[in-house]
């Protein structure tokens, strides 16, 4: 009776651990589709595409990257700059630097 009641137990358990495991992965999966990057083409991309990037490569490496607004344009839209370092957000005297500027005539 006792090994009934143990084997019973045992099926039990490995099916909630199974289901709990299916869970699991399926939680890591939806946190995975939220996580891709946004669709990238080569070709003109709006505002609100090229801030949804920076913002995505900026939160999926915050060890290597960091957006931030540098003011407003003169239609009220956020001028994003996104660094990309070994450490954003702490300048190093002496260390080379590179400054890429985009999108300075658009009608932001």
């Amino acid at each position: 009776m006792v090994a009934i009641v143990a084997t019973l137990l045992l099926v039990k358990s490995s099916e909630n651990t199974t289901k709990e495991e299916e869970k699991e992965t399926e939680i890591q999966e939806k946190v995975k589709a939220e996580n891709e990057p946004p669709a990238f083409e080569i070709r003109h991309h709006n505002t609100s595409e090229l801030h949804s990037l920076l913002r995505h490569y900026a939160a999926s490496y915050p060890h290597q990257a960091r957006v931030y607004s540098i003011g407003r344009s003169v239609r009220g839209v956020d001028l994003l700059v996104i660094e990309i370092s070994d450490h954003p957000g702490l300048h190093k005297p002496g260390q080379p630097e590179v400054k890429l500027v985009g999108g300075i005539h658009g009608n932001l």
